[in-house]
């Protein structure tokens, strides 16, 4: 009868919350279920620690203070559900009550119920702490239990784990070895390879010789023979012309002071050795021409170099240039091309800026190029320029550093041989005065002038 009472007071009571009101209830829901949670947390490990032979006082001692926090903690919750008084508190409340009911940790207070007297309530509570004094050691005995058999499971798993990377580390190394067996086989192979083609080309060439040296002898020893054969076969005939002659008297009607024929068409074996050695040594002579002409190509290609955009190697340079050109006969295409190979950075956008603007006429692009590359690089003004910070930047000379003095020489030298130039003499001349002689001598200390 009370219970049904209860019932219908309690549906009586229950009420539906606003957006922000249930917004606020699942949150602090939330809240006392994460707090539960860690308190339980805090209980299975003092579990561990008593399962794993740490049983001592203090553990005890804690273990008991977590198991009264959870109980208050559990107490708030259903409490707080308790005075929500809608379906879904009243469901959670129903379902805290069975799993503390469960559990051994009966909760100090329930869902109140209008309908139960206050006796009730009191009768609950000493029930609800008796229960948690009498349901201490079944709990423990229920947690060391668990954490007995998850420890267990734990091992066994970990011994399945053990051998399955022990597997995993055997089965790595095995393909490691095998790895470098077939990287071992692959180098071998390949050093097999290279002797192999190494000494097919040394065969090639060598058989190459050696034909070449059997076909030389070999037409050398056919013409001596055909030659020889050829003078045999002369001599037969004249024999037999003689013997005939023996034989056969005819009257001579010839005059006698005439000197006797001799074929001039008839070659000797001396005169075709002769012949063949000169043959050689027009070869030899051919050979040694082409030997010569390489070897200048290669020198008259070694002496071109790469102009380094410096104001004052730009006269040095140039004159390199034209010279090598000269030689080469090179047209105006080719020494357009030779520019672009062997001009610097800066100064090769410009050819090429220069030959794309007169593409099919390569005399005047080549013109322009040069007339470009001499204004920037080659007037007056910018060597000038070049050659005093060039001199600036020698250190002054002292008696211990008198090797320094080649440094200074080349400097000088090197502005006297653009100073002989008519185009720049002029600008150049400052450095007969004093202007140019004076800051040149504060280089050398006066002990050295001495």
């Amino acid at each position: 009868m009370d219970t049904a009472e209860t019932a219908d007071d309690s549906k009586q009571r229950e009420h539906t919350m606003t957006e922000k009101g249930l917004e606020l209830f699942h949150t602090t829901m939330d809240k006392h279920i994460q707090t539960l949670k860690r308190v339980s947390n805090k209980i299975d490990e003092h579990c561990v620690k008593i399962t794993s032979g740490q049983m001592d006082n203090d553990t005890l001692d804690l273990l008991k203070q977590s198991l009264e926090k959870y109980t208050k903690k559990s107490d708030d919750y259903i409490s707080f559900l308790t005075h929500t008084k809608t379906a879904e508190a009243t469901m959670e409340g129903l379902i805290r009550s069975s799993i503390a009911e469960t559990t051994g940790f009966r909760p100090k207070s329930t869902l109140k119920e209008p309908s139960v007297k206050s006796q009730k309530k009191t009768s609950k509570k000493s029930l609800s702490k008796a229960s948690l004094r009498s349901s201490n050691s079944s709990v423990l005995r229920q947690k060391a239990k668990i954490s007995v058999e998850t420890a267990r499971k734990k091992l066994e798993f970990a011994q399945e784990e053990s051998d399955l990377l022990t597997q995993k580390a055997e089965y790595e190394a095995t393909c490691i070895i095998e790895k470098a067996k077939l990287a071992a086989k692959e180098k071998g192979l390949s050093a097999r390879k290279e002797a192999a083609v190494a000494m097919a080309e040394l065969n090639a060439i060598e058989e190459d010789e050696t034909e070449s040296e059997s076909s030389d002898n070999g037409s050398e020893i056919v013409k001596i023979q055909l030659t020889k054969k050829y003078v045999e076969d002369q001599n037969k005939i004249l024999s037999k012309e003689n013997d005939n002659e023996k034989y056969i008297s005819r009257p001579s009607q010839l005059d006698p002071s005439v000197p006797s024929f001799k074929p001039s068409n008839l070659p000797t074996t001396k005169e075709t050795g002769q012949t063949i050695k000169h043959v050689k040594q027009e070869d030899v002579n051919n050979n040694v021409d082409f030997a010569k002409f390489l070897m200048k190509k290669d020198l008259l290609t070694s002496r071109f170099h790469k102009f380094d955009d410096c104001p004052e190697n730009h006269v040095s340079w140039k004159n390199t240039f034209k010279c090598v050109v000269n030689e080469i006969s090179a047209t105006a295409t080719e020494e357009l091309d030779l520019l672009l190979q062997y001009t610097g950075v800066h100064s090769r956008k410009q050819v090429i800026s220069i030959k794309v603007a007169n593409a099919g006429y390569p005399s005047i692009a080549l013109e322009r190029a040069w007339n470009r590359l001499d204004s920037r690089y080659g007037s007056p003004e910018k060597v000038e320029s070049a050659l005093k910070m060039k001199l600036s930047v020698v250190p002054k000379i002292t008696y211990k550093d008198k090797n320094k003095l080649y440094e200074l020489s080349d400097v000088l030298a090197e502005i006297r041989a653009v100073k002989e130039k008519p185009e720049y003499s002029a600008l150049l001349s400052f450095y007969d005065t004093a202007v140019g002689v004076n800051p040149t001598i504060s280089k050398v200390t006066s002990r050295i002038t001495k």
